[in-house]
């Protein structure tokens, strides 16, 4: 990790800037409503079919527990945006991939129309971190060959498909 240095640093600039830049707030997307009332169902013990998968709300605090989702959500998914970033210059580090170039992929994936999907109420960004660790544990099982990490991957990928199937 000492490697990653700048990105690192840079990762912590942009999680500072966006806390305040959007007050530690989500931003609710067209379809927030649904998950608020999946997350809602799910509280109550789940006695109803519901329109959303489940994975989703059980991974954050639930965000329909309250009118307005808590600060935490917003820093969770904030957090996981980033690591996800970090995966993928990791990844790409581990693919041969200069140094200049991987630091202008880390600010492309942090510019705000990337950002705010990550920030929004709904799966984007849980689907996001688990799709690009599934990419990551594959590059780094290719040079290592552990089979812990194929395990890793298989329960991945079908937590994704909990969360977000059609990413997946």
């Amino acid at each position: 990790w000492a490697e990653e240095q700048s990105i690192l640093l840079l990762l912590l600039v942009a999680f500072v800037g966006y806390s305040v830049y959007w007050h530690g707030s989500t931003i609710d997307g067209g379809d927030t409503s649904d998950y608020q009332a999946a997350a809602q169902a799910i509280g109550a013990g789940w006695h109803e079919i519901l329109d959303r998968v489940p994975g989703y709300p059980l991974i954050p605090p639930p965000p329909g527990a309250a009118p307005r989702a808590p600060p935490v959500l917003f820093f969770l998914q904030l957090a996981s945006h980033l690591l996800a970033v970090l995966l993928v210059v990791r990844t790409a580090r581990r693919l041969a991939v200069r140094d200049s170039l991987r630091m202008v992929l880390a600010v492309m994936l942090l510019l705000p129309p990337v950002v705010i999907h990550a920030i929004t109420i709904g799966t984007e960004g849980t689907a996001e971190l688990l799709l690009v660790a599934i990419i990551w544990l594959f590059v780094r099982w290719q040079d290592d060959r552990i089979n812990h990490q194929l395990v890793a991957i298989g329960l991945l990928a079908g937590a994704a498909a909990w969360v977000r199937p059609t990413f997946t």
